[in-house]
């Protein structure tokens, strides 16, 4: 008598699932990287208005702080590429606003030792990861940079049959 609770073919969906739920919490991190806060609530986070956003600055609830804490990075990063173009004249002043974009600041970040728990109804995942990876930034004292250590938990949800972010 078999005691597993999912045959081969439900087996392989939550692999599936556990996969693409993988895969998501990447896209995050390489939307970072890119600088793609205009469109990251659009492309990777649940249509729902109870999503929430926890990080060390602050907690976002709803879908409406979230647009908030977005739009607020892309009018940062838009101010930093000014200050770089105005530091470097020379290589950057023919530059349009949309090229300068995303100059200067840097956010490099590895999830790793992925633990992926799927419900068994195969409607919403948790997904904890451990990060390692180093921000630069340009502040009104200069450029820093920092170390990323620590970890980071996502929910997901799965909307039109595609896994989004609920809650971080």
């Amino acid at each position: 008598m078999s005691t597993l609770r999912f045959n081969t073919e439900e087996l392989v969906g939550r692999f599936e699932d556990r996969r693409d739920v993988k895969n998501l919490a990447g896209k995050y991190v390489m939307s970072l990287l890119l600088k793609k806060e205009p469109t990251m609530l659009q492309d990777l986070w649940s249509q729902r208005d109870d999503i929430s956003l926890g990080v060390n600055g602050g907690y976002y609830a709803g879908r409406e702080a979230l647009k908030g804490y977005y739009a607020s990075i892309d009018a940062a990063t838009k101010a930093k590429a000014q200050v770089v173009k105005s530091v470097f004249p020379e290589d950057l002043g023919e530059y349009s606003d949309e090229k300068l974009y995303g100059r200067g600041p840097m956010e490099i970040r590895s999830l790793d030792n992925a633990i992926i728990e799927i419900a068994d109804d195969g409607a919403t995942a948790k997904g904890f990861f451990y990060v390692f990876g180093l921000v630069t930034d340009i502040t009104p004292r200069g450029p820093i940079s920092n170390w990323v250590l620590g970890s980071c938990c996502f929910d997901f949800i799965r909307e039109n049959d595609v896994w989004k972010k609920s809650k971080q």
